[in-house]
Order: C-alpha cells, then sequence, then structure tokens
C-alpha cells in the first residue's frame, strides 16, 4: 500500500502588488498554519519519503514550515510543472515516481489540487470527509490517501481510499 498526501500551500499574501504571482510569500495567518500542519504530519504517521513540491514562493515557504515542524529532513523536488498544475498533470507526474517510494507529498495549488483529490478518490467514498474536500480544499489543508499496490504507474482515478482531510481550523491553536 502507498500513502499519498495532499498539501494546498498556506494563505499567501497580497501586500506586495508588484510581486508577480509565483513569487507572493506567506501571510501571517500562513504563517502560523503551515507549522501547526507540519506537526501534524508527524502526529498522523504521514511523514513521506519524497516530497513534491511547487517552485512558487508561497509553497516552497509552506513547506518550510511545515518541514522544520515535523523535523523531516529527507528528498524534496521543486519542480516548475507543479506549479498551477491540472489534475491531469498531477497524475502525469506521480505515475512517474520509483516503486520505492511508499508514501510522498505534494505541496501544490488551487484548483489543480482539489481537482486532482477529487478525481483520485473512490466514486462509493462517502461521508463527511469527502463532502467537505468537495465543498473546499482551503489554504494549508491536508488530504490523505491510501493507494492500492505497489507501483505508482498504475495510479489512475477512482482509486484512492481518502482517510483524512484535516484544515488548519479542525487543529487546536490553526
Amino acid at each position: 500500500m502507498r500513502h499519498l498526501v495532499l498539501f494546498r500551500h498556506a494563505k499567501s499574501s497580497w501586500s506586495d502588488t508588484g510581486a508577480g504571482d509565483h513569487a507572493r510569500p506567506l501571510a501571517d495567518r500562513g504563517k502560523r498554519a503551515a507549522p501547526v500542519m507540519g506537526a501534524l504530519l508527524r502526529q498522523g504517521g504521514w511523514m513521506p519519503d519524497l516530497v513534491l513540491c511547487s517552485t512558487a514562493e508561497r509553497a516552497r515557504a509552506t513547506w518550510r514550515a511545515a518541514a522544520t515542524a515535523c523535523g523531516y529532513a529527507g528528498a524534496v523536488s521543486e519542480e516548475d510543472a507543479l506549479y498551477m498544475a491540472e489534475s491531469g498533470q498531477l497524475f502525469e507526474r506521480l505515475r512517474r515516481l520509483p516503486r520505492d517510494c511508499r508514501r510522498v507529498l505534494v505541496v501544490g495549488h488551487n484548483p489543480g489540487l482539489q481537482d486532482f483529490a477529487l478525481a483520485l478518490v473512490h466514486p462509493e467514498t462517502s461521508g463527511v470527509v469527502r463532502t467537505r474536500l468537495e465543498t473546499k480544499f482551503p489554504t494549508a489543508a491536508i488530504a490523505h490517501f491510501q493507494l492500492p499496490g505497489d507501483d505508482w504507474s498504475a495510479l489512475a482515478p477512482g482509486t484512492g481510499r481518502l482517510t483524512d482531510f484535516i484544515a488548519p481550523r479542525d487543529v487546536r491553536d490553526g
């Protein structure tokens, strides 16, 4: 079994109107939420073997703060293609992962991250967790999936078991 954690970047700042979208930093709220969610990664047993992170500053800053909070010192691949990646692009990227990666975390953006999560979730999944995911994938939220088998190349729509969907507001002090 494989595990996939989708982590939307934390709340970004719009205060620097001269900065392009790719360069936007985290807002104060994002700076507070990212480490809270990072600690949750360790508590939930969701520490990755590999992190795939968008090169946008808000995504990179989210991961740096989360990694510090959870003590992660493993491999991180910052990839331009993850910046505003669409669902299909995320499927393609994850299918190229090596077989020995058992736990992967993606730090990305909406709407692609939410679209990907909704495409991945098994169609028979119901309940509060799925309803929340369908409603909104807030900044700094984390979705955890269990995936069958041991080959990423077989990743397909409807094959993921959504086990948790947690937003900063769900976590004390978030």
